[in-house]
C-alpha cells in the first residue's frame, strides 16, 4: 500500500509543516509541551515548538484527589484527539482496547472519545453519491432522507428506498477526508519512527508498527468495497455454524456499491445500546444470547475471522426475533502460525 510502502522521510513531513504545527500546538494547548520539546519536532529545522496554554479543565481535573495520573493523562489526550479529527480519534480508540497495557483510569478516558463533525450540506452528498452511482439520486432511489440517521468522521448514513422497493441505507464517505487521513497518518508513522531513535525503551514497544498496523486498518476502512466483502465473508463464515439461524447480516447492494458509497438493506429493531428497550425483551432474548455467543466463538476459532467492533450500537434485535450486525469497516483476522 502506497501511504506505508513508500516510507516516511523528513521531508514528506516538511511538506505537511502546516498541520504538524497545528498539532503541536494542541497537544501543547492540553499540557504536553515539555514532551514536546524533548521530542523530534524540537530538531526539525525551523520549526518553531508553540509554548503551553494548558487547558484550564485538564489542570482543574489534575487537582482533583480522585483523579489519578492516568486519567489525567487520558483525559488530556481525548481532548487533545478529538481536537485532531478522525485519525487521531480512531488511534485513541485502538488504545482502548489495550487494557493489558494501559490503567483502567486512561482505558475510560480512551473510550470517551467522540468524533466531532461538522454538518455537510447535502448537496455535497447528493455530489457525491451521483458522482459514485455515474447516474442522478432519482434513477435509483424512491427517496433518500436528507437528515442522516448516523454520523462519524468518516461517512455518513442516509435511510433511503429504492425504486424497487427495498428499504435500505447509504453509508457515504466523506469529501476530502481521505487526503487528511494520509496526511495525519504520516505525520504519526513519522514521529513514531524517529522516537524510536530516542532510546532502546521506546524502541522496545515498536510504536511505529502499532502505527503501521493501525494505518493498513484505517485505510481499509476508508474502502467501502473492503467492507461490502468484509459483510459477504463473515455471512457466509457464521452461516456454517448458526445451526438455528440466529443471527441476520445485511443484504448489500453490491451494483450501487463503491469505494466512497455503501448501499445495505436497512436493518430494522432495537439497537443493543438502547438499554431500555432491550431489558424489556430479556425474557425471550437471553437463551438465544447464550447460544449466540457459543456460535460467535466457533467462527472466531474455527475460521480466523471476526467483527471487531462488537459494541452496541452494532448489534440490533429485529423484529423477526434475529441478532443482526451491522457496521463490517474493522474485522480481525487470526494467524494459524506461531
Amino acid at each position: 500500500m502506497g501511504l506505508i510502502s513508500t516510507g516516511f522521510k523528513i521531508t514528506k513531513t516538511i511538506r505537511n509543516i502546516g498541520r504538524l504545527r497545528e498539532i503541536s500546538t494542541i497537544f501543547a494547548k492540553h499540557g504536553f509541551d515539555e514532551i514536546l520539546s524533548q521530542g523530534v519536532l524540537a530538531k526539525i529545522p525551523g520549526f518553531v515548538l508553540p509554548t503551553s496554554t494548558k487547558n484550564r479543565m485538564a489542570d482543574e481535573l489534575a487537582k482533583k484527589e480522585e483523579s489519578s495520573w492516568a486519567g489525567s493523562i487520558g483525559y488530556r489526550l481525548r481532548l487533545c484527539f478529538e481536537e485532531l479529527g478522525p485519525a487521531f480519534v480512531k488511534f485513541g480508540q485502538l488504545l482502548s482496547s489495550r487494557e493489558d497495557i494501559f490503567d483502567e483510569d486512561f482505558i475510560e478516558q480512551m473510550q470517551l472519545l467522540r468524533d466531532k463533525v461538522s454538518p455537510l450540506p447535502f448537496s455535497k452528498v447528493r455530489a457525491s453519491v451521483e458522482e459514485s452511482l455515474e447516474k442522478k439520486i432519482e434513477d435509483v432511489f424512491e427517496y433518500v432522507n436528507e437528515t442522516p440517521i448516523g454520523t462519524a468522521s468518516i461517512g455518513l448514513v442516509y435511510d433511503a428506498k429504492l425504486k424497487t422497493g427495498e428499504k435500505v441505507v447509504l453509508k457515504v464517505k466523506r469529501p476530502g477526508i481521505d487526503k487528511l487521513i494520509e496526511t495525519d497518518l504520516s505525520i504519526l508513522i513519522f514521529i513514531a519512527t524517529q522516537s524510536e531513535r530516542a532510546g532502546d525503551e521506546v524502541k522496545y514497544l515498536g510504536p511505529s508498527k502499532v502505527i503501521e498496523d493501525f494505518a493498513v486498518s484505517l485505510q481499509n476502512e476508508l474502502n467501502f468495497n473492503i467492507e461490502s466483502l468484509n459483510c459477504e465473508r463473515l455471512r457466509k463464515i457464521i452461516s456454517k455454524y448458526d445451526e438455528e439461524e440466529l443471527f441476520y447480516l445485511p443484504k448489500v447492494y453490491k451494483q450501487y456499491t463503491s469505494e466512497s458509497l455503501l448501499v445495505m438493506e436497512l436493518i430494522e429493531g432495537i439497537p443493543f445500546s438502547d438499554k431500555q428497550q432491550i431489558s424489556g425483551k430479556m425474557d425471550e432474548l437471553e437463551d438465544k444470547l447464550n447460544k449466540s455467543v457459543h456460535t460467535f466463538l466457533k467462527t472466531f476459532l474455527n475460521e480466523g475471522f471476526f467483527h471487531a467492533d462488537l459494541h452496541g450500537g452494532n448489534f440490533f434485535y429485529t423484529n423477526e426475533g434475529k441478532i443482526a450486525l451491522i457496521d463490517f469497516g474493522l474485522v480481525g483476522s487470526l494467524s494459524r502460525t506461531g
